[in-house]
């Protein structure tokens, strides 16, 4: 039955990518495309479909497929919405690493990073012109509701590479011991 956490994503129990009244971005497989701006959404219908290892909160997630027009840093926040979703959490992931699983690393993550309404989540991050990010935008601990999304990318000062995470934080196509910046 649908209380099973085994069968909650069926489309006949609302999951699913679509069916039963979830949102056609229930799923990462059917992220919704969008570049800089905002873009309203409402979770309600959602199950959770990816990942919590970044944050256990996540619940009732949609899914959003951003591909960067400029590189610098990138403002992605639910801050400010007008909507009945007060407490979100955002999870950003690699786009070219594909849809994550269980244990897949998250470039960054927030759960109540906002201070209007203070349980809306916020994140920045290093974006490079042309790369997709995947955003995992929920609520927090199953809230469900409309909200929005907003992307913004500022120049701002250049992000810096953390030399121990595995990630090019930075930019350049390189990684901790492979970047330059890394090598003092």
């Amino acid at each position: 039955d649908c209380a099973d956490p085994d069968c909650a994503s069926s489309p006949a129990c609302g999951g699913g990518g679509g069916g039963g009244g979830a949102p056609a971005n229930d799923d990462c497989a059917n992220a919704t495309a969008v570049g800089e701006g905002s873009f309203a959404f409402d979770n309600s219908g959602s199950a959770i479909e990816g990942p919590s290892d970044c944050d256990a909160n996540m619940g009732s997630d949609v899914w959003f497929a951003y591909t960067a027009t400029s590189s610098g840093t990138a403002t992605i926040a639910t801050c400010g919405t007008t909507g009945s979703l007060d407490d979100s959490v955002l999870i950003v992931y690699d786009g070219s690493a594909g849809c994550p699983s269980a244990g897949s690393a998250c470039l960054i993550s927030d759960d109540d990073g906002c201070t209007t309404p203070n349980f809306s989540s916020t994140v920045a991050l290093p974006v490079v012109a042309g790369n997709t990010y995947l955003i995992q935008c929920g609520g927090w601990n199953g809230a469900t509701g409309s909200s929005d999304l907003t992307i913004s990318v500022g120049g701002g000062p250049a992000p810096t590479e953390n030399c121990t995470n595995g990630v090019d934080d930075d930019g350049d196509g390189l990684a901790d011991c492979a970047d330059p910046d890394c090598a003092s």
